[in-house]
């Protein structure tokens, strides 16, 4: 109940030496939490080092001259122009 506590400490100040037509007598600093040092989340495990090789792998081209996303994603003029900037056509 550490924030009830601060509140009820802020509560107090204001009471007994806050005035309306004055400026707050509040330093917020005084009042803020600590912050905690431990996390609920466990730190990740050792991370291997990404396969170059994956990483810079080329698309796999099918015998059509387009990947398989290609031919399932393009009209049948777009597979045409691929074709032709590839200069397979």
């Amino acid at each position: 109940m550490i924030v009830l506590d601060k509140l009820e400490e802020i509560q107090e100040k204001l009471q007994d030496d806050q005035q309306l037509n004055k400026p707050f007598v509040i330093n917020e600093e005084d009042y803020l939490l600590p912050e905690p040092n431990t996390s609920m989340v466990p730190p990740l495990p050792e991370q291997p080092q990404p396969n170059v090789s994956v990483a810079q792998s080329t698309p796999n081209v099918m015998q059509t001259g387009l990947t398989p996303v290609e031919t399932a994603l393009l009209s049948e003029e777009e597979k045409m122009i691929a074709l032709k900037n590839r200069g397979l056509v």
